[in-house]
């Protein structure tokens, strides 16, 4: 009992280590983004990004919280994500009872261990992104397909909720449509239509979705008008090739889809494993999603390592009834118990909890947040960059406003792609040989420097983020061709340089109320 317990409060423990810093770069942003939202900027309109508005939306919770009651919104993201899936647990619960693969007593240990190795600490550094969300609120609904699979009856009312909560996941990107897509696909395939069409949960999630589509439409009509011939035109891979060595060409990648591959197989044909087999069809629907993306970010194979892992905990269950001939159900148990504990003692040793709380203050976000303290505290900041990192977190921790309505210059990228056969990047253009997109990009940051008057303008250096000669392109002299920002410059001097980027402070606003925090 004693070891049972430790091992599930292991997990909990790794829940409770996100509440520190640092938040991940992208989930900084966009919470950075939903506070600006409660001040009253307009998403798509005073803030332009690629993420369609439900994520903006949920964030909105953490931000006027924190807002109104004076919290950190890092921490009350958190705590948020962790309530969630609490709930989510939870709502679990009463699926799992009934599904007869988990009562043996290894599957009954290993896969509900499993789950909570998935969503606690095998994010590390990626929680609370959009993959892992989407987990979250996932977990019922599958659990409540494998039932459905097993062939049990569920009442239509505890459907509809876990329907309901997973619709939220699956609609914070179309990408992750690819779950339901594929779960109730193999639904249709075994119950058949008439069993399948009587069910509440493929009409909870498709009524939701059509009144998400609506609602983004009525709310944020630039979404669809102007940022999503930006991602078509700018952001999206066009290449299959491409897109799947960027995905799986590092040897630890394709390695684990190398492993998964005959396990998915094997899943996806197992009618007698329905849990298994739910946990192979996410995985699989993970893949889907991260080659569609084609950028190969970590946590997009968030969602396939996740279902990997549970995927692999029946595995490992099966197995470990085959090894023993006739086990006794507490054998059974403990060996399950020691099968966890080594596996979360090599990724610990691995990807020990505590690595990136201790160094973030050593880290380049961590050296910039005392300098945007003490110089910028509450006030405005231009960061020309074409990255999140380090702009995120280092604006939400050192409690000062993006003073561009981009996240990052990730446009700039897209417009001066790599050209083909090795050529590299183009140079700048001349303002006469433009396009509209660079010319509207050009001129919305041009003016923003006189607009809002930023206390500090930092220049990442161009050329180690589009991996170009020194010289041949830099921010700060792209944006000098503007009339407006090459008048206002006249007001800023640069005052130091931090791991490349280059610090600029303006001459006639005193630095903010944080004097005394020293720089790194």
């Amino acid at each position: 009992m004693g070891f049972g317990v430790l091992a599930f409060a292991i997990p909990c423990f790794w829940g409770l280590t996100y509440l520190l810093p640092p938040l991940d770069g992208d989930v900084a942003a966009i919470l950075d983004f939903a506070a600006r939202m409660v001040d009253g900027e307009q998403l798509y309109v005073d803030l332009v990004d690629v993420n369609p508005p439900l994520i903006f939306w949920l964030n909105l919770a953490p931000a006027w919280l924190a807002e109104r009651f004076a919290l950190d919104p890092a921490i009350v993201l958190v705590a948020l994500v962790l309530l969630l899936q609490a709930v989510s647990l939870a709502l679990c619960g009463a699926p799992l009872a009934l599904l007869r693969e988990l009562r043996q007593p290894g599957a009954r240990v290993l896969v509900p261990l499993a789950v909570l190795f998935a969503i606690l600490i095998l994010p590390t550094g990626n929680f609370g992104q959009r993959e892992h969300l989407m987990a979250s609120f996932a977990l019922p609904y599958l659990a409540l397909a494998a039932v459905r699979l097993q062939g049990e009856r569920v009442g239509p009312r505890g459907a509809a909720l876990r329907a309901g909560l997973a619709a939220v996941g699956f609609l914070i990107k179309p990408y992750f449509l690819l779950v339901p897509l594929t779960v109730e696909l193999c639904l249709l395939l075994q119950r058949g239509w008439r069993a399948w069409i009587r069910r509440p949960e493929p009409w909870v999630i498709g009524v939701l979705g059509a009144l998400y589509l609506l609602a983004a439409w009525l709310c944020h009509p630039s979404y669809f008008t102007e940022i999503l011939p930006l991602v078509g035109r700018y952001y999206l891979t066009s290449s299959p090739l491409l897109a799947i060595t960027r995905v799986f060409g590092e040897p630890t990648r394709w390695l684990l889809l190398g492993a998964m591959i005959p396990v998915i197989a094997f899943g996806l044909v197992a009618r007698d494993r329905p849990g298994f087999r739910v946990a192979c069809l996410f995985t699989l629907a993970g893949i889907a999603s991260a080659l569609i993306q084609g950028k190969g970010w970590p946590y997009h194979l968030l969602p396939f390592r996740e279902g990997s892992a549970v995927a692999l905990a029946f595995v490992a269950a099966e197995a470990l009834r085959w090894v023993a001939a006739h086990p006794s159900p507490e054998r059974s148990r403990l060996a399950a118990l020691a099968l966890f504990g080594a596996v979360v003692g090599l990724f610990t040793a691995a990807n020990p909890p505590w690595r990136d709380r201790l160094d973030y203050a050593d880290s380049f976000a961590g050296r910039l947040e005392p300098l945007l303290q003490r110089d910028a505290y509450g006030q405005r900041v231009l960061w020309l960059t074409d990255a999140i990192y380090p702009k995120y977190p280092a604006v939400l921790y050192g409690h000062v406003r993006p003073a561009s309505r981009f996240m990052e210059l990730w446009l700039i990228d897209g417009l001066y792609r790599v050209q083909p056969g090795g050529r590299g990047r183009p140079p700048m253009r001349p303002l006469a040989l433009m396009s509209d997109d660079e010319r509207r990009l050009f001129d919305t940051v041009g003016t923003s420097l006189a607009r809002n008057r930023p206390a500090l303008v930092l220049v990442a250096s161009a050329a180690a983020e589009l991996g170009v000669a020194a010289g041949q392109f830099d921010y700060l002299a792209y944006f000098l061709r503007h009339p407006s920002f090459a008048r206002e410059w006249r007001r800023y001097r640069e005052v130091g340089e931090i791991d490349g980027t280059r610090v600029y402070r303006r001459i006639d606003r005193a630095p903010g109320p944080r004097r005394d925090v020293a720089m790194h």
